[in-house]
């Protein structure tokens, strides 16, 4: 048998599940408390505008905008707007994708990317917002054909390379330089004290900020910086007593109840050791 030469192509971007697709109108005043998870996620402005946190930047989002936000990132989103702001989501875990960081791009029709969402809701059982599993007696091919055509919807939007002209909330800035002294020291455990010292603020200044641009209140922002970092290092495969004592903690057991409290399960979990 004849030996060919085989030419590998490595996939930019491969979607391998979901978690949710849908569009939505949000009122005024509205506001998302935050939140990070392990997986991605886009958001849409469709119509309105949309005070976006994206880690430690907020932006401000103009319809035909959008953000692509990486794992693990912390994200909030708030209409910016005196009328109601329409809005698109679809968050999905990746096996491959081209770009590690938070990225904002302009779309073109607003018709193109809805109906690239209701065609993949009518492929699944949803409650609304979540993808649940696939509908009954749904093709394979015509899942992955779907999927497919999104996958090439997220390349056309990264591979033009047209990052959307974005403007960044002025008013944020001392927002994005306490959540740089934190990340500088996520090693430390630093008190509420502590850092509003390092940040030349009051405690309680600090903390309208946070509760302004995150949702929540400092400490619990600082501290889900301290565990999401503790998670990275134990996926790398870091053990969890040197985790422990990178964070600060002392007790081996003290960090392994703090982040069990956290994640709802234990560090050894995180690394792959499944007794």
């Amino acid at each position: 048998m004849r030996q060919y030469p085989l030419c590998k192509v490595e996939a930019a971007l491969r979607i391998s599940a979901f978690c949710t697709a849908f569009v939505a109108e949000r009122p005024v005043g509205y506001a998302f408390k935050g939140e990070s998870h392990d997986f991605w996620e886009s958001v849409f402005i469709l119509e309105g505008k949309a005070t976006v946190t994206a880690g430690e930047t907020v932006y401000l989002l103009m319809a035909g905008q959008m953000i692509f936000h990486p794992p693990t990132e912390f994200h909030r989103l708030a209409n910016a707007g005196d009328t109601p702001m329409k809005i698109l989501i679809i968050s999905f875990a990746a096996d491959a994708f081209p770009i590690r960081e938070h990225r904002i791009c302009a779309f073109p029709a607003v018709s193109a990317i809805c109906a690239r969402v209701e065609e993949l809701r009518s492929y699944f059982i949803t409650d609304g917002r979540l993808l649940l599993r696939p509908a009954d007696g749904i093709s394979p091919i015509s899942v992955q054909y779907t999927v497919n055509r999104l996958e090439n919807y997220f390349l056309s939007l990264l591979e033009d390379g047209v990052r959307s002209p974005v403007e960044q909330v002025k008013s944020a800035e001392l927002y994005s330089a306490a959540v740089s002294v934190m990340h500088r020291c996520l090693s430390d455990r630093l008190t509420a004290q502590e850092i509003a010292r390092q940040c030349g603020m009051s405690i309680s200044s600090l903390q309208k900020l946070f509760l302004r641009y995150t949702g929540m209140g400092m400490m619990r922002y600082y501290n889900n910086l301290r565990m999401q970092h503790a998670r990275q290092m134990l996926e790398r495969g870091t053990a969890v007593k040197e985790v422990a004592l990178s964070l600060g903690f002392e007790d081996q057991n003290y960090f392994s109840t703090a982040f069990r409290r956290h994640f709802g399960f234990p560090p050894s979990l995180s690394r792959g050791d499944f007794l």
